[in-house]
């Protein structure tokens, strides 16, 4: 493992979704207080996509076994994205 610095001040990370790729995984990594970071190269760089994302309290992630459809767990219930992390919508599990 290296540091990475997340973009802004220095959130607190509580969870980790690696997601294999062509080229690169995708990391999605959940916050405590502000939502979700991306990252599409690796590590390198990382960039925060919380649109749709009301509540920015990410305690756990999943996905589907083709990883089409990614899930943010939050206190106020999951969050649904079919775009890689980049948009959410409110998703009412089952």
């Amino acid at each position: 493992w290296d540091f990475a610095q997340l973009p802004g001040h220095l959130p607190l990370a509580t969870c980790l979704l690696v997601v294999p790729g062509e080229e690169r995984p995708l990391l999605l990594a959940g916050t405590l207080e502000d939502g979700v970071a991306r990252s599409g190269d690796g590590g390198r760089t990382w960039s925060f996509w919380n649109g749709g994302l009301f509540d920015h309290e990410v305690i756990g992630f999943e996905r589907s076994d083709d990883a089409a459809t990614i899930i943010a767990v939050t206190p106020s219930g999951p969050y649904m994205s079919r775009n890689g992390g980049r948009s959410w919508r409110s998703h009412d599990h089952p």
